[in-house]
């Protein structure tokens, strides 16, 4: 499976995991505190794939596109807040009344990422890069980032 395609499904798969668990009442913890470890176990090393391989390569592609630049600062600082948010609420009891909220928050600036990258970013680096560094970061990616991981 093709680098991005991988990461295209982490995002699937994680946007429904958070729409199963917002579901999920406060009264049962145990099954929020599942649901919340496979979010957690996709996006930690999909994060790192994205930070460490996918948008350096496009920042260095960016040359004189601004636009492009800017998106790739914007998304970097959206992960940020998204790993930021994980911490909180992985510090927290699943039945705490702020579990769900901060949650949803989360969802809210994942379902953004997921608009960012997968219609901006994507098509940004198939665009700019040539086949060969494409397919260099598409192995890169699915080195680092394996499917075994999705649930």
């Amino acid at each position: 499976m093709k680098g991005f395609e991988l990461l295209g499904d982490d995002h699937d798969c994680a946007s429904d995991l958070f729409v199963e668990i917002t579901r999920v009442d406060a009264d049962q913890p145990e099954q929020r505190a599942e649901l919340f470890g496979q979010i957690d176990a996709i996006l930690r090393p999909h994060a790192a794939a994205e930070h460490d391989l996918v948008y350096p390569a496009i920042a260095g592609a960016a040359n004189d596109n601004a636009d492009a630049r800017e998106l790739v600062l914007e998304v970097r600082e959206g992960d940020r807040l998204i790993a930021l948010l994980l911490d909180e609420v992985r510090a927290l009891d699943p039945a705490h009344e702020t579990f769900g909220a901060k949650l949803r928050v989360v969802e809210a600036l994942f379902e953004r990422h997921v608009k960012e990258v997968e219609h901006a970013l994507f098509g940004y680096a198939r665009n700019v890069l040539d086949n060969e560094r494409l397919a260099q970061l598409n192995d890169a990616i699915s080195e680092r980032r394996p499917s075994s991981v999705l649930p």
